[in-house]
Formats: C-alpha cells, structure tokens, sequence
C-alpha cells in the first residue's frame, strides 16, 4: 500500500488508485469469510452475527463509492457499469441500478446477467410485467439449459408469475427447476404450497 500510495502520489495515474481499492476491497471480502466460519462455528453468537452486519454495510458503502469513481473514470466500460448495478442494487437504489443495468446489458458477455439483475429491479419497485419481461427474454437467450444461471433465472420468473396470481405459470417454472434440482432453494416448497391452492380453488362449493 505503502508504494502504491507513493506511485498515485508521483504519477497521478489513477490505476493505483484502483489497485489500492482492489486491495481494501479483498481485505472486506476476506474478513465477511472468517466472520461466516465464525458464525457457522457458533451459531448463537449474536456479537458476530451485528459485526457481519457492520462489516457488510461498511463494504456496500465503499465498493459503491470505488464503483461510481471508475464509471466516470472510464465512462465506457460495461463491465464497470454492470458492478456498479450490483453496488446500486444492495444499496436499494434501484432506480440508479436499472439505468447501470440498462447500459450493461449492451455488452454481449454480459447480456443475461444483467438482464436478469435488470428483472430483480423491477421486481423490488413491485414493476412485476416488466421484471417478467426481464427474465423471458434472458431465458430466451441464455444458452446453456439446467447451469445455475438457468435455473436463478427460472426461479424468479417463478416467483414473479407467483405474486402477479398467474398460478399454472409458476407451477410450470417451480416444476421445471424441482426436475433438475430438488434441493434449488425453496422451489420444491413452493410447488408443493401452490399446486394445494390451486386445488383448494377448484373444489366445487357445497350448498
């Protein structure tokens, strides 16, 4: 650090600024890591479960800071633009996220990924058609079926036909998923719970 901070102090050149980001960014990742062995090692420990918290906020707020520097340093760069999506979007800004994701989603390389951030957006501003339109068209063009981006993509579809009351469209999504893995998350339950209301509705009333 000590050299990068006298090279930046020297040359001015922004890259190590970036690098010594980088490093403090590494150095967050890495603390939240031991804190999660922690907390798995001692699951009652609420002390280390409020310094994980503390610790997750403080990286939010940092890397959106580093994020929102490199986009007007280098305008151009998807790739920035869509890490800079991510920040805005665990942060709660997702009128901000959906323009980033906008942007991104220009780059072929990263097309699907944020498409499908683009989807998470809208579903949290409760848009439900337009974060539905996301994930279709991200599952239209995603090429490889039954890989952990397929099924993401095809569990919060899922969900999103759930909350819109389009019953038989989300039991054919939570189906599909529970086909390739059992285990995805709550798909299972969630097949199980609506495939029971859906029958519930159908039972013809008694006089």
């Amino acid at each position: 650090m000590a050299i990068l901070k006298q090279a930046l102090a020297q040359s001015k050149d922004y890259r190590y600024k970036a690098r010594m980001d980088d490093i403090h960014m590494t150095e967050y990742r890495a603390r939240l890591r031991e804190l999660d062995e922690q907390i798995e090692a001692n699951p009652d420990r609420a002390d280390l479960k409020a310094e994980h918290k503390k610790i997750s906020q403080e990286q939010d707020a940092f890397e959106l800071t580093v994020y929102l520097e490199r986009q007007r340093q280098y305008p151009t760069d998807l790739s920035i633009r869509l890490e800079l999506g991510i920040r805005q979007h665990r942060r709660g800004l997702h009128d901000e996220a959906i323009v980033s994701f906008q942007q991104a989603s220009r780059d072929p390389k990263r097309h699907v990924q944020a498409l499908n951030l683009l989807g998470k957006c809208f579903y949290a501003k409760k848009l439900y058609q337009e974060a539905q339109n996301q994930f279709e068209t991200a599952l239209e063009r995603h090429e490889l079926a039954g890989d952990a981006m397929a099924k993401e993509l095809q569990y919060n579809l899922a969900m999103t036909l759930e909350i819109q009351g389009n019953l038989p469209g989300a039991i054919e999504w939570f189906s599909r998923i529970v086909q390739q893995d059992y285990q995805y998350r709550d798909a299972a339950k969630r097949l199980e719970s609506i495939r029971q209301r859906t029958e519930e509705q159908e039972k013809p009333l008694h006089p």
